[in-house]
């Protein structure tokens, strides 16, 4: 009778083992809120972004301070406005002196690593490049020397 008995549990135990691990392998996850989509639930209203989904920003990110200067002083140079002037493209640098890049003969700069951006600009139809540090220091480089 002992044997039988036995028998029964181990062949009980048995089968709940698996039933309890797919029990809490299919249980909502804590840090989930409840009711949110993972995967591919189509049971949901709720439909969950995929990488390869574009998304569309509310508003455009700002533009830093340091270009928009490059942009002032380029349609102040042009005489034209601002709306005038074409950004084409900027980048964050670290120029090695306070020349920003752009040295003028019979001038001493301050030999400190100054970041900034490269600014280059459309106006007129002319390509035009601007070196910043982080104030509002912007002025036109046609020769750079980095």
């Amino acid at each position: 009778m002992w044997n039988t008995i036995a028998r029964f549990a181990r062949t009980t135990l048995l089968l709940a083992i698996p039933l309890l691990l797919l029990a809490a392998c299919g249980g909502e996850d804590e840090d989930e809120p409840s009711g949110s989509t993972t995967g591919t639930d189509t049971t949901s209203s709720t439909t969950a972004i995929t990488p390869t989904q574009p998304q569309t920003l509310a508003t455009p990110a700002p533009i830093p301070a340091p270009v928009a200067a490059a942009i002032r002083q380029a349609a102040e140079a042009a005489g034209v406005t601002v709306d005038e002037v074409e950004l084409r493209q900027y980048q964050m640098t670290e120029w090695p002196s306070a020349a920003l890049g752009c040295p003028q003969e019979g001038q001493m700069y301050s030999q400190v690593v100054t970041r900034g951006f490269v600014v280059q600009v459309r106006v007129n139809g002319e390509v035009v490049r601007y070196h910043t540090d982080m104030d509002a220091t912007a002025i036109r480089c046609d020769n750079p020397s980095q």
